[in-house]
Order: structure tokens, then sequence, then C-alpha cells
């Protein structure tokens, strides 16, 4: 990259005698800030400066096109290696220039390369104290170690030399320790990700950036964010408030300066640091920018007459606007300038659509599609949760609203059942609002006739619509013939909502019951069953709270199995119920005696030292194991496993709290453990290293056993 040089006028005022200049010494200082201050991250430095050596490297053979060879760390080989196919070094300029500092580049009068300050090529000092150059030049193979000596200062030694018909060539490489392996995959894919053509990487993987669109010279990234020039494979990111306040100000480009937009432009466009991780902001580069930024503005601007047309249908393109431009972002110039110039099937596409709605018995013949004002309603995210307003005539409608915000909406139902009382559509509705827990509206459409295409004709034929002949049946609590049972007041919870804290925990203490509580749902006297389990209330107080959530969490008892009601009701109906503690000491009593070794199972999954081994025989997995001569510890940690631990589910784990864990007889956990490590140290030293889903891996460990 040719290096910008500034001419300042310079005026002395009267020095008197001979002008010295300053000088820098080869001092351990001075490297250590070259090596430990340049950089901000030093992974990426590392990757991203050797790579555009490599490519620069390349170039001059005339194999820009070949990708850079990039060898990732594993923790069976930590080292970090790239290899390009350049015309390579010769020993006097390995020795000499290449050593040099900041004034030993060969790059510095041209924007041909990427490099130019002559540091790059030493980035790995940051890192270690020493790497390895494995350099092909005209048949001769020359291995270097470059390494700081015992002063701190950066040399190099000649450590092998042969003929060879390789390619010419530089291969660079240094180890990596084990912690910072995953630092330097992240800071491959982060670095290297915008070289053209992508490196080929072995031990990873590399993809390109996520574009959302790709243009000429510029592409759009799926997020709204700060501008990125990229120069030579090289991404920096604009820091916007450092561009001149004339570019800021420009109310005609200044949308796309945090739009999410990458421009690509010629190495050497704009000036940059000498880390090569941010851009000098000089008159410059606000210039540069500048015209670059209107140069593509009518290129993207007329991408947003396209971009929605992929919707299948009016209505879903403004729901795909409100995503792309949300409405609480629709001050900020990427919102203002999608929002002005969206477009669908060629017209303009606003955040609205139109409806046809006649106010009820006034049709007006003048519109082709149009829909009554009471067959139209709307379901508040918290009308949708009160059982008794649902349906109701407090339904809210949207009377003769010319206009409707699809994306203020979760989805729209369509109740194309029958209207009569067998269809329970009203209850079918309510159920699915209920569960389904929708942050926003409920849109509820109910079509003339059954015509469900016209119905959504008028609303732009959303296509994430639900028809209630698609809901299932609601489920009714049991029906009594007995038309001579006491009247009380009966209740049931979801023991999910109206929760109060208890004990540090979020648990349901009282019901605080009431009509419009979520969560607690009155049953009518017509349904209510004359049989179930009971639990009888002191003032809505449940009583034996700690022992009631205990009782509930074994899952033997299931939320809608309960009817609650108040000391006063409970008298009059508790001969038939059966008492919610007696029902489940019943079933619990039941479920212990199916699970005769509980206790064993519950104290070897839990033990501490064991937990480790069980993890790593479920790992390696039984079946790879068959027919290996296992020695006795992990064989029998391994059987004890798959008798005791393996089938334990989640139900026989929650009878845990009922039960005092027990260890069978003959197995002495800390016993077994302990034979592991002494007898099987390869096999414990390997199950912390190796990555067992691997083959190769795999079959190591087993023969370490």
């Amino acid at each position: 990259m040719k290096l910008e040089q500034l001419d300042r006028e310079v005026i002395s005022s009267g020095a008197v005698g001979k002008v010295y200049k300053a000088t820098v010494a080869a001092s351990r200082k001075v490297f250590d800030m070259f090596a430990d201050s340049t950089y901000a991250n030093k992974e990426e430095a590392i990757a991203r400066e050797l790579v555009a050596n490599g490519i620069d490297a390349q170039g001059l053979n005339g194999m820009s096109h070949v990708p850079i060879e990039v060898v990732l760390p594993t923790e069976i080989e930590p080292v970090f290696i790239v290899k390009d196919r350049g015309p390579g070094m010769s020993e006097e300029f390995v020795t000499g220039p290449f050593m040099a500092f900041t004034d030993g580049s060969t790059k510095d009068g041209s924007d041909d390369a990427i490099g130019g300050f002559g540091i790059g090529s030493k980035s790995p000092l940051s890192y270690v104290d020493q790497f390895t150059l494995r350099v092909v030049h005209d048949g001769i193979l020359s291995v270097y170690t470059l390494f700081r000596d015992e002063g701190g200062i950066p040399s190099i030694a000649l450590q092998a030399q042969t003929t060879t018909d390789e390619h010419s060539g530089v291969q660079v490489s240094f180890p990596v320790e084990t912690p910072d392996i995953p630092k330097f995959v992240a800071a491959a894919q982060n670095a290297l990700q915008y070289f053209n053509p992508l490196p080929v990487v072995e031990n990873g993987t590399l993809t390109g950036p996520d574009y959302q669109y790709v243009g000429n010279n510029w592409a759009m990234r799926r997020e709204a964010g700060p501008l990125g020039i990229v120069m030579g494979g090289v991404r920096y990111p604009v820091v916007t408030n450092s561009l001149s306040y004339e570019l800021r100000s420009n109310t005609k480009i200044n949308a796309l300066l945090d739009y999410g937009l990458d421009l690509t432009l010629p190495i050497g466009a704009v000036p940059i640091a000498m880390s090569r991780e941010q851009l000098q902001y000089v008159a410059k580069t606000s210039e540069v920018i500048g015209k670059a930024v209107a140069g593509v503005l009518d290129d993207v601007v007329a991408t947003f007459s396209t971009i929605f047309d992929s919707a299948p249908s009016l209505w879903e393109a403004v729901r795909m606007l409100a995503k792309e431009a949300p409405e609480s972002g629709s001050y900020t110039a990427r919102g203002r300038l999608l929002a002005a110039n969206a477009k669908y099937k060629g017209e303009k596409l606003e955040r609205t659509v139109e409806l046809f709605v006649n106010p009820k018995g006034k049709l007006d013949p003048t519109r082709p599609v149009t829909m009554w004002e009471d067959r139209l309603w709307v379901i508040d995210s918290l009308t949708g949760r009160r059982r008794r307003t649902v349906g109701s005539s407090s339904w809210q409608t949207l009377g003769t609203a010319k206009y409707v915000h699809p994306a203020r909406y979760s989805r729209v139902i369509v109740d194309d059942l029958p209207q009569k009382p067998s269809s329970k559509a009203l209850a079918r509705i309510r159920a699915f609002v209920e569960d389904a827990k929708d942050p926003l509206d409920t849109i509820v459409l109910r079509p003339e006739d059954g015509d469900v295409d016209r119905i959504l004709a008028v609303f732009h034929n959303p296509s994430d619509y639900v028809l209630t002949s698609s809901m299932p049946m609601p489920v009714t609590v049991k029906k009594t013939k007995n038309v001579n049972r006491p009247r009380v007041r009966m209740y049931q919870s979801d023991g999910q909502k109206q929760r109060t804290r208890w004990g540090g925990q979020e648990l349901l203490s009282n019901l605080t019951l009431g009509e419009n509580k979520p969560g607690v749902t009155e049953i009518e006297y017509k349904d209510q069953p004359s049989t179930g389990i009971l639990i009888v209330m002191s003032s809505f107080e449940i009583p034996n709270v700690a022992e009631f959530h205990k009782n509930m969490a074994s899952g033997l008892i299931d939320w809608d199995e309960i009817y609650f009601v108040n000391s006063s009701d409970g008298a009059k109906i508790k001969a038939n119920f059966v008492d919610f503690f007696e029902e489940h000491a019943r079933r619990l009593k039941k479920a212990l005696a199916a699970y005769p070794d509980l206790p064993a199972r519950i104290a070897l999954s839990a033990n501490q030292d064991l937990k480790p081994i069980f993890e790593l025989w479920k790992q390696v997995g039984a079946e790879n194991l068959k027919g290996a001569q296992l020695r006795r510890p992990f064989g029998v940690i391994g059987r004890v496993y798959e008798k005791y631990v393996a089938s334990l589910d989640s139900q026989q784990r929650r009878l845990a709290a009922f039960i005092k864990p027990d260890l069978p007889k003959g197995i002495k956990p800390d016993e077994l453990v302990k034979s592991f490590y002494a007898k099987q140290p390869d096999a414990a030293l390997l199950s912390g290293v190796l990555k067992l889903e691997r083959q190769d891996h795999l079959n190591l460990f087993i023969r370490s056993l």
C-alpha cells in the first residue's frame, strides 16, 4: 500500500547553530512497543497480517486468485500456520530488508499490495517470543527461527538449508497455548472473511460475511450498524462521529453511514493506522467516504423496490417492512430511508393496509370487497387471558377503521365454523389464545356464509392465519347429573400464573381469587364435577403450602385434577371428593413400589466422584466398548452406570425428594474412583484432552483402557 506523505510548511523562528535529528535506538523498549502496543486484538492481527502478506507475495507470481492456506491449531496439534505460494525470499532479503521494522517494506510505494509498514510480517512476536519461517526460493528450502534475544531485540537465525523441488513460497508457524486455541479459531473467521479468495482452512471452516444484499462494490449487512470500508480484504469500521461535520450533516447520504453497509474501495483509497485496525481520520478520509457513499446511494435505494416483492401478499409485505425497519426505529436514518423508498409490486409500501369495512347495515355497493363491522374483533394480549370476556360483547371491534397495522398483531384467526353452539368456536378461540400467550394482539374474522377466501381478501391475504376448525375441541370438566348438589364456589388454577414469593422460590401460596385474575378460573355451577381431588382453603390460603408444592413437584397429580374451595364450602362437598394429601400419599406409595431400587439409583446418580466417570462412559457409548478388553475399574463403573443410572428418568428423579438415598451393598464409589485413576491413568488423562466424538480419538481412548 502506498503510504501517504503529508507535506507541512515548517517555519523556523531564528534557530541558532546546527539542527539535530531525533533517533530511535534498537532497544527492548522500542520492540516491546511494536509487539505489545500496536495491536488491540493480537490474534486477529496475526491472522490478518500473515494472510495479507501471503496474498501480496502471490501477486508477485501472478497467483492472486489462489487461496492462501491456513492451518488452525487443535488440542492435538496446537500450531497456527499460514502458507503462501509466492516467490519466496532469498537469504539476503530475509536477513536484510525482511528484518527491518517500518523502513524495510517493499510495498509502501504501490497500491497493488496490501502491506506497507514492514511490521506485519513480525506480528507473531506480539504473541510468542519466537516463530518459524520456512522459505522455498529458487529451489532452496531454508528454515529460520525468528526470535527475541536475551536483550529483547528481534533476531533471526538460519536453522537448516537444502535443495528441494517444492513450489516456492513462505510458511509461517508458531505454537498456540491450549486455552488460546478458541481465540485463534474465532480470530480466523473474524479477520479473514473479507479476503477474496477466501483462504483454505484446515481444522476448521471459514465463511464469507453474511450479507443480506450485495451490489456493485457494496453489500448490506443484516443488521443496522456503522459503515465499513473494505480494502484489500481488510474491513475497517468507520467511526461516524470522526467524520467531518459536513459529511455527517448531509441529509442525502447520512442515512447510509449507519445503515449496515460495507463499501469496497481500492487499496490505499483511505489512509489507515499502522496497526491496520482502523482508519486515519484526516480530511481525505471524509472526502473519499462521502464520494463513495454518494456513488452507491441510488443503487442501494433501488433494491428497496424489489426486496419486499418476495412477500406472498401485501399484508405480509407490510409485516416484513416492520421487521426490517421497526416503527420504534423510524426516526433513525436507516428507518426513514427504508420506509420512504420501500415498494411492493411497484407500489409504495406503507406501514398500514387499507380495509373496506362497512358500518353494520350500511353496505357500500361501490366497494367490490367489503366486510361488516361486527364480523371483525381484536383480542388484545391481556383480554385473551380473561376467559369471561373472550367472545362476549366486550370484544373490541375495529369499527369503521380504514387502516390497520399488520405488525401489531401476532396472527389472524378466521372463524370458519358454523355459527351454532355445537361448534364451540368461541371456546376454541379462547383456549387457543390462552395457550399461545401471544405478546401482541390477535385479530378474529368471521366470514359470511363461510367464505374464507373473501374475508382474507379484505385483509390483503395474510398467510399466517389459523382456522377455528383446525383448533382442538376444548376439554371441559365432567358435569354431574345431580341437580340437587350443594351450591358452592369452586375454582381451578394452572399453577403458573398469579404466583407469590414463598421460601425464596416463586410458589403459589394463595389464589387471591377474582373474576379477572389470570391463571385462576371459577367453575360455573352447572359445570362443577361431583367427584375429584379437593383442596379446602382457609380465606383462600392453601393449607400446608410447603408440603403441597413438594407434592406437586412429584408430578403425580396434575393441576387440572385439583379443585379448590374455601372452608365454608368444603364441608358441603368433601364427602364426595378425595383429599389432595391423601390422594398424593396413595399415588406415591404405588409409584415407589414400582421402583424398589430407587434409593440405590438416586444415591449413585448423585455421587459427585462417580459422576464424571459416568459421563465419560456415556460419551464413549456402551456400543463402542463391545468386545473391548476392559480392565476392572472402568468396566465395573460402566456396569454400575448401565444397571442403576442409565434408565433413571425424570419421573424417578422427581420422586427423590420422598426417599432416603441408599447405596447398594457391595458398591463403594470412593474405592472404584480411586482404582480407576490409579490403574487406568492414561484413560483418565486422555478423557480431558481428546474429542471422543472423533473415531480416531475414540479408538485411542479405548486402547488406553
